[in-house]
């Protein structure tokens, strides 16, 4: 066995060193961060509740939704958006939070609601309609602020094209 370099032995060293200090500096940024989009639901009686729900409006977007999250704010969710209008079927896979799912067809209107989505289920739930419009919201929030089929969904500006 040779002995090994000192002048070598400490290059690694540095660059390790290097590495590390790099590493906790520089801020971690997901390039998969979805932007957020402020949207309102309405109720029949016309109370008006504000949502800043994560845009899901690609592919790639759509198919993670709210997998892996533990947690969710009150006022938080996703938003679904297709470039067509069909019928929408989802399921709670590698979901751990349970989830109120709501289904708009283009107009906005609320055509079904699925509510408390069991975490980890691999049962099929389906738009039971054409939708245009998904949303995500915590469990029991729907119930909490009186959504139903008469409820409308909004949205404070245009929304980003979907793919």
């Amino acid at each position: 066995m040779k002995p090994v370099n000192l002048k070598i032995t400490r290059f690694i060293a540095i660059c390790l060193g290097f590495f590390c200090l790099i590493n906790m500096t520089i801020p971690i940024v997901r390039a998969d961060t979805a932007p957020l989009i402020t949207a309102y639901i309405t109720t029949g009686s016309g109370a008006k509740h504000r949502f800043q729900l994560e845009l899901a409006e690609t592919p790639e977007r759509r198919a993670k939704g709210l997998m892996y999250r533990k947690s969710l704010p009150a006022d938080g969710g996703m938003l679904f958006v297709w470039p067509d209008i069909a019928m929408r079927l989802f399921w709670m896979k590698d979901t751990p939070l349970s989830l109120d799912i709501l289904f708009f067809d283009k107009a906005g209107k609320l055509v079904y609601l699925h509510p408390e989505a069991i975490p980890f289920s691999q049962d099929t739930i389906s738009s039971i309609r054409p939708v245009k419009y998904v949303v995500e919201i915590r469990a029991k929030t729907a119930d909490r602020l009186g959504l139903n089929t008469n409820s409308r969904l909004l949205f404070e500006g245009p929304l980003p094209a979907a793919r």
